[in-house]
């Protein structure tokens, strides 16, 4: 079964995210979208999306989440790499990433989102603050996980909860997502597929 994400709380959530991504770029690839989930401040799952199309985004997340929101998720933050804005000061060798917080711990959902560029560096990848200039974040994928956390109780409900959330893990795995799950999370649903 899977081991636990790496130990941290939800305020370390995007140093996190920005960390992978660098990791990534540093060895020569592309940043992977990525979904961290939290159960209030505790670790409680770390995604690498599947492969996705334009405008896919969506799709994918919902079904991560299907299974996530169900389990107890209640704080997302997420990462996906982004278009580099055109401009007279353009850099090339700059990249961007999409940085979304939704958090629906102890209430209706708050989102933030952000537009981070970074370019290498001969220590490695290095990320600066947030652009000022933020239409890349103009998206429908703030919101949209807004309504998600705001409605996770209503995902699975009923006498066969378990088994459906153990058939949608097994779909998430085949989709080609790959899930890291703490160990609370990954007993329950050991024990679900067991069945």
């Amino acid at each position: 079964m899977l081991d636990a994400p790496p130990p941290q709380s939800w305020a370390d959530a995007p140093e996190t995210l920005l960390a992978f991504a660098a990791q990534d770029l540093d060895t020569g690839g592309v940043p992977l979208p990525m979904l961290l989930a939290f159960e209030g401040d505790q670790p409680h799952a770390l995604v690498t999306l599947r492969p996705f199309g334009p405008d896919e985004v969506l799709q994918a997340l919902i079904e991560v989440l299907s299974l996530l929101l169900p389990l107890g998720a209640d704080r997302l933050a997420c990462s996906l790499p982004a278009r580099s804005p055109d401009g007279p000061e353009h850099d090339l060798d700059e990249r961007h990433l999409l940085m979304v917080l939704a958090d629906g711990h102890l209430g209706p959902c708050r989102t933030a989102s952000s537009l981070r560029p970074g370019r290498p560096t001969p220590d490695g990848w290095r990320w600066r603050e947030p652009r000022e200039d933020q239409t890349e974040v103009d998206s429908l994928l703030p919101g949209a996980l807004s309504v998600l956390l705001d409605a996770r109780d209503e995902l699975v409900t009923g006498p066969s909860r378990e088994l459906r959330l153990a058939a949608q893990f097994g779909r998430i795995l085949l989709l080609g997502h790959e899930l890291v799950v703490a160990p609370r999370l990954a007993h329950r649903l050991e024990l679900a597929t067991s069945s």
